[in-house]
């Protein structure tokens, strides 16, 4: 079958200790991920669901073919390698596209090492760090917690909050290139704000039993102490929802 054949592939490449041939295979799962864009279109639309598409996630199912599984290597690798941070960013929307097509897949992240290996990459010490990376990964921690309670609990055992608060008060060491990073760390920021918009949500519709339910203030709890702007943020956020419920016309 040439779509397992496809996938294999990837999958192999992706476990090569060459940094090289790590790349290629995160293009190449681009590009696979690329491939299934029509059929995926095609199911929004009609409802129906091509059958490219069911080979795939039926591939996902399976541990051994599970490409947001093996993509954790190519993390594992890149890490200690002078990569580019286009190569960085490739590799995050590879890993939020597998992400948004099988969402069982963020089930990977309830392991505490796979959190603390994307959260890592936010820490200064980290070879890989850069703000400009920090933006990227921040995206992708929001496909990792969507609509899933348990990465959301195993994100803040690992310290997922003060990483993430952190980001907003960092600032260049060297004066004289904090122009050249005012842009960077300007979008760095929003991308920080909308985290935590997201993150300060109610998770009243989420209850799923596989892990226990926050309030919005217990959330609150765990960033006032670093970032005590946050209640001005949840004050901000419950007018928008009041707003929002006076906008919204009633049904006869």
């Amino acid at each position: 079958m040439a779509l397992r054949k496809a996938v294999d592939n990837v999958i192999e490449q992706l476990n090569s200790e060459e940094p090289k041939i790590v790349e290629k295979g995160i293009h190449d799962l681009e590009q696979l991920l690329r491939s299934l864009a029509p059929a995926i279109q095609k199911s929004h639309s009609s409802g129906s669901t091509d059958s490219k598409l069911v080979a795939f996630l039926a591939l996902q199912e399976n541990f051994q073919h599970n490409l947001a599984n093996e993509l954790l290597a190519a993390y594992k690798t890149l890490r200690y390698e002078n990569t580019n941070t286009s190569t960085w960013n490739q590799l995050n929307t590879a890993m939020m596209g597998l992400l948004l097509i099988h969402p069982e897949s963020r089930n990977i992240f309830s392991k505490k090492a796979n959190m603390s290996l994307i959260l890592s990459f936010l820490e200064p010490d980290n070879t890989a760090y850069s703000l400009e990376r920090c933006a990227s990964f921040v995206s992708l921690l929001i496909h990792i917690l969507l609509r899933n309670l348990k990465n959301m609990r195993v994100f803040e055992a690992c310290g997922g909050c003060m990483a993430i608060i952190r980001l907003l008060q960092l600032s260049p060491e060297n004066e004289n290139v904090a122009g050249e990073l005012a842009n960077i760390q300007q979008t760095l920021h929003f991308k920080v704000v909308e985290f935590l918009i997201f993150y300060m949500t109610d998770e009243s519709e989420l209850k799923d039993g596989k892990a226990p339910m926050r309030t919005v203030a217990e959330k609150a709890g765990y960033i006032k102490p670093q970032f005590p702007a946050i209640e001005n943020l949840i004050e901000n956020l419950n007018d928008l929802t009041t707003q929002k419920s006076r906008d919204t016309p009633l049904s006869s």
